[in-house]
């Protein structure tokens, strides 16, 4: 069997149902609406992992650290002790679980790394696939073609292409913008590959791991020293010392907060969430540019949701009905005839 799934960045539900991919649109399987809450750093991660955000706690290992060039990523690796450790930490990626609020004898320094980390971490689907004895090729591009993926599915049991060229276009354009790419053809020939060559054996998965809304405006930041800060486009979180320390906007709401106490190097930490249609500036991913179009962290918006497309030959119509995030590994994984990891508190869909 084959497994071929092709990961269209950016694009959400609403996005995938009026665009102009007319054989996609007519494409039987079961199509999902997915809902990722929050709809921003860590939905990748769910993605891979099969685990809610607040399982994971991906974006708890990133912060913004004022003596280092400004909005870089880091994590706490160098915070652990012995070289065992230190490799867990690498091995596991994303999904380590390191407390970034840990006591001031462990506190050093930071190290950055790689957002990419999610699909080869350890609880990613992709590893296990791996790990299970299947070949597995993942590949990520701002444009896919036919031909890139041709031969590496041949070679593969398992083929994730990712694409950025909507994720890139929506952010500049907006939601409402119409982009004109091959990719509903290259789908197309893509099917008559997978049929031509395994019949009805094979599944062609298509999918996103987040929507957009438009932007209305900016948040202005100013960061004091004394304080650490990681600053997503639409999520602000902050480690300070003083007890009184507020950030005041009528475009932001306070999402959590936490006294942590005098063992630790921050006593406070709080995080903060933009309103729909508004981004922090400057911040980690566009600094103090403005995009028309960004993700967040409002369940309640319909454009956030992301969407997802099992089709094989077996199907003969269209299913269409709801899930969640973390959902997507399980159900890909069943696919493999594999049970779904412990782990994992996503479900299995199909």
């Amino acid at each position: 069997m084959k497994v071929v799934i092709l990961h269209l960045d950016g694009m959400g539900f609403d996005y995938f149902k009026r665009s102009d991919l007319k054989f996609v649109k007519d494409l039987p399987g079961c199509l999902f609406r997915i809902k990722v809450y929050p709809s921003f750093f860590g939905n990748e991660a769910s993605l891979f992992t099969g685990m809610s955000q607040d399982k994971h706690k991906m974006s708890d290992l990133f912060i913004y650290n004022p003596s280092n060039v400004p909005f870089k990523n880091n994590i706490l690796f160098d915070l652990l002790p012995g070289k065992f450790l230190k490799y867990l930490a690498y091995l596991y990626g994303y999904t380590t679980y390191i407390d970034i609020n840990l006591p001031k004898s462990k506190y050093k320094k930071f190290v950055p790394v790689s957002k990419e980390q999610a699909h080869d971490s350890a609880f990613s689907f992709l590893t296990i696939l791996r790990q299970r004895g299947f070949a597995v090729k993942h590949i990520k591009s701002k444009k896919f073609s036919f031909n890139s993926i041709k031969n590496e599915i041949m070679k593969n049991d398992c083929v994730y292409a990712v694409n950025l060229t909507y994720d890139k276009l929506l952010h500049k354009g907006g939601i409402n913008k119409k982009i004109k790419t091959n990719i509903d053809s290259m789908i197309e020939t893509l099917h008559k590959f997978l049929a031509n060559n395994f019949g009805d054996n094979f599944y062609l998965i298509l999918l996103s791991d987040h929507g957009m809304i438009n932007t209305k405006g900016k948040i202005r930041l100013e960061f004091d020293p004394k304080n650490l800060y990681f600053v997503d486009s639409t999520i602000l979180r902050i480690w300070t010392n003083n007890e009184h320390f507020r950030i005041q906007s009528k475009n932001i709401k306070l999402y959590e907060s936490k006294i942590l106490g005098s063992n630790y190097r921050y006593n406070y930490y709080r995080k903060y969430v933009a309103k729909p249609g508004f981004i922090f500036s400057p911040n980690f991913f566009q600094g103090e540019n403005f995009v028309n179009g960004m993700h967040g962290y409002d369940d309640t918006l319909s454009n956030h949701d992301a969407f997802l497309l099992i089709h094989s030959p077996r199907y003969n119509a269209r299913l269409e009905t709801r899930g969640v995030i973390q959902n997507v590994a399980p159900t890909i994984l069943s696919l493999f005839g594999i049970k779904k990891p412990s782990f994992m508190n996503g479900k299995v869909m199909i």
